[in-house]
């Protein structure tokens, strides 16, 4: 196919699915939809793309993995790639957001008993020159808070935030510093 779509599935279905792939049976190797990109992408468009108009209280992509024991739910691997621009991930939103109902462009949440590690985690355990691991700008912050850390519980008995290093030389600036300018 040069030109075109190769599958084109026009769908006016109000109820059921319009594409459906049922693995019935335990898979020891495969997968059950793997697209592969084998060319060098130099289109325009990215290889995946989910598009929707208009939604209301439901996902546009939902993950779903019962009674998963190891592995991940997602896997995003960039491979041996070196970034000149762009991210593995990126969540970009526009428009008004009602933030009394606490959405958010990302929300981990956590309803189960979390028995050792963490809920979130980035990890940067190789030598690195960048200027930060994580940063939070708030850049065009009128009112509240960049970072908030919090807790309602009255049971807690842990801390809210915690600074170690297991560095045996010396801060250049200290091991939490606030610079105000």
């Amino acid at each position: 196919n040069v030109a075109g779509d190769a599958i084109n599935i026009a769908s006016a279905s109000t109820t059921g699915d319009s594409l459906d792939i049922t693995q019935t049976v335990a898979r020891t190797s495969g997968a059950a939809l793997r697209i592969v990109d084998s060319a060098n992408a130099t289109a325009s468009e990215a290889t995946a793309i989910i598009t929707s108009s208009t939604l209301t209280d439901v996902e546009a992509l939902k993950i779903v993995t019962a009674a998963q024991t190891t592995g991940n739910a997602m896997t995003i691997n960039a491979g041996a790639s070196i970034y000149t621009s762009g991210s593995a991930l990126e969540i970009t939103g526009s428009g008004a957001y009602n933030t009394t109902l606490n959405p958010a462009l990302l929300n981990v949440n956590a309803t189960g008993i979390a028995l050792n590690g963490y809920i979130a985690q980035i990890v940067a355990d190789v030598a690195t020159t960048v200027e930060g691991v994580l940063e939070v700008s708030g850049d065009a912050l009128t009112s509240g808070n960049g970072l908030v850390v919090s807790s309602t519980g009255a049971g807690l008995t842990g801390n809210l935030l915690s600074a170690t290093s297991g560095s045996t030389g010396a801060f250049t600036n200290g091991g939490v510093r606030f610079n105000f300018t």
